[in-house]
């Protein structure tokens, strides 16, 4: 897959099949929406292109009553969209120039000027350009001056909810991991590097890798405790992860650790991706240490439970 990080990089290809988007979480929507594309690339042997922005649009536009979190960082994004078989990747950097483009000043100045379209294959609820100017109807409309087809997709729906992004962040918010995987087609993940913590959980016996997210803007699920495989050194490891403000301790500040069944290995500094498989209870303060360690046992029983029912090793 080439990528290409500015406009003026952009080479010609042959018959661009083209879909455009904000593509966070790359759930099973744009699954289904980036196959299409995929399907029309290999009927007329052009190229799908897939063209998305950097960074994502509400950074820039901020017309939300709350900041935005994302489900997938850069990086996620860009693996997810490559294993999925695209040919071109266009990140379109997303500044005050692209974020003042009408609907119809995007079609023609980067979808067609710059990309060639040939095919736009595009969301069945999808809106663009500036104040949300461009949508279905402005392609259709311009279609035959510029010489591309249209081809719209339907939503996908899991359970009668269709899948959306908004949808996903909803549900990780509350907690609700196990309808937000089935969202996205997989298990959520953070990735972050592990730093010193208060020293608690060795003396509780239940030692904790403490996680500095790399991307602050992606979405933590809300406060609880969790079933949760660690990924480290090419390898999955069983555990229980906490997010929250421990009150037991009454501290307050929000955290994520994370205890691993079966690893004892200082991992300070390293690299741990954790997947959230479900929520095992709320967060709650304890009157002592040792009533929290017996609820700790108990969340350790569950999760192995949990494991062993999914046949997750």
């Amino acid at each position: 897959m080439k990528i290409f990080s500015r406009i003026d990089q952009i080479e010609k290809c042959d018959y661009p099949v083209v879909t455009t988007g904000t593509f966070d979480g790359v759930h099973l929507g744009h699954q289904k929406l980036i196959q299409h594309l995929i399907d029309k690339r290999d009927r007329g042997a052009g190229t799908a292109v897939l063209v998305t922005f950097e960074p994502h649009p509400q950074f820039v536009i901020r017309n939300k009553k709350a900041p935005i979190f994302l489900l997938t960082t850069l990086d996620e994004k860009i693996e997810m969209l490559q294993k999925l078989g695209l040919d071109c990747l266009v990140l379109l950097p997303f500044d005050q120039h692209i974020a003042s483009m009408t609907g119809t000043k995007f079609i023609e100045q980067i979808l067609v000027e710059k990309i060639g379209a040939k095919d736009i294959v595009i969301g069945y609820d999808h809106v663009f350009g500036k104040a949300r100017s461009g949508n279905i109807e402005t392609l259709k409309h311009l279609a035959e001056r510029f010489d591309y087809a249209v081809n719209v997709v339907a939503p996908v729906e899991v359970n009668g909810e269709v899948v959306k992004s908004t949808t996903v962040r909803r549900y990780l918010s509350a907690g609700e991991v196990e309808h937000a995987n089935k969202f996205l087609g997989r298990r959520y993940c953070v990735s972050g590097k592990v730093v010193p913590g208060a020293g608690r959980g060795i003396n509780l016996n239940f030692p904790t890798a403490n996680l500095q997210l790399e991307d602050s803007n992606k979405l933590m699920p809300g406060d609880g405790v969790y079933a949760v495989l660690v990924n480290w050194q090419s390898q999955h490891w069983k555990g229980i992860a906490n997010i929250g403000i421990r009150p037991t301790f009454h501290e307050n500040l929000r955290t994520l650790e994370v205890h691993i069944f079966d690893l004892q290995k200082e991992l300070y500094d390293k690299k741990l991706q954790i997947e959230f498989v479900q929520k095992l209870r709320e967060e709650r303060e304890f009157a002592s240490a040792q009533l929290l360690i017996q609820q700790l046992e108990e969340d350790k029983r569950k999760a192995i439970k949990l494991f062993d029912q999914q046949n997750l090793s």
